[in-house]
This record gives structure tokens, sequence and C-alpha cells, in this order.
């Protein structure tokens, strides 16, 4: 009976202990598991028209689209990305922001809640999609905001 008894106790013991073998680590239940070769990407789409030096988020719909635009400028027609997969997508809301765990390479971000603007002064008018590049490296966590459009804020002339 005793010794049946210490078995039953050195078992428990064991369990207890998670019977971890010596030298071995282990990680926090609560830290996140990056596979390699992979990265995160965090941000948010900025709100037009903010105090200066304070940045403030809007909601919208971002896409993750693979590779890198050369335009120069906050916005392109949205008629050049229409068509392109997205590799991700995530619906943000007021004051968020997006997560997305990528393969590390460059990505573009759009924000698909764009607005009109016409072109070149030639009366067209066109829908447009603000956007920003981003770099995605492997075991790191990167932030790249979408900047809002310049030009949706009027100036207030200072007196």
């Amino acid at each position: 009976m005793r010794r049946a008894a210490l078995s039953v106790l050195a078992v428990a013991l064991l369990l207890a202990a998670g019977c971890e073998q010596p030298g071995s680590t282990s990680r926090p239940a609560s830290s996140p598991h990056m596979p390699a070769g992979y990265g995160i990407l965090v941000g948010g789409i900025e709100t037009p028209c903010s105090p200066p030096g304070r940045i403030a988020y809007r909601a919208g719909m971002v896409f993750v689209l693979r590779g890198r635009f050369t335009d120069i400028g906050p916005w392109i027609p949205k008629s050049r990305v229409q068509g392109i997969p997205s590799v991700a997508s995530q619906l943000v809301p007021a004051g968020g922001h997006f997560t997305f765990l990528l393969r590390a390479g460059r990505y573009v971000l759009i924000d698909d809640d764009g607005g009109e603007r016409t072109s070149n002064g030639s009366g067209t008018t066109v829908s447009y999609v603000p956007w920003t590049n981003a770099l995605v490296e492997a075991g790191q966590t990167s932030q790249w905001d979408i900047p809002p459009d310049p030009t949706a804020c009027p100036l207030i002339p200072s007196t």
C-alpha cells in the first residue's frame, strides 16, 4: 500500500513539473508565434485634418497587395488597383489598427475607402485610393500607416 502511494506521488510530481527536461526552454503561452520567414505588419489609416503633432486613425478597409508601386503622391486611381488580387485584408474600426502576419517582402497597403478627385484639371472625375508601400522583414514587427490625403483639409490662414 505504501509503495502504491509513493508511485502515485511520483507520477503527480512529474505531471506538476510538466515533465520538462533539464536545459529545455519554454515560451509563455501569451507570446505570439512567428513562423520562419514571416513578419508582422501593424498600422492604421491616418485621419486627415488632425491637429499638428497628433495622429488619429479612422475606420476603413485595408487591402494588402504583393509588390511595390513607384507612383508619387498620396493617392492613385482606384482603376489602377482593381483586379490585383490581395494577399490579405482587414476592416479597421475608427481609432483602431490593422495587424497582418505576412511573408517577408514588399507590399502595398491600400485604403479602399478613398474618394473622388478631378484629375489634372481636365474636369474628369476619378475615384482614388490612399496607399503606401510597406516592407515586412522576417522575425520583425514593422509599423506602416496609410497617410491621409494632404489636400483633404483646407489650409487655415494665420492671422
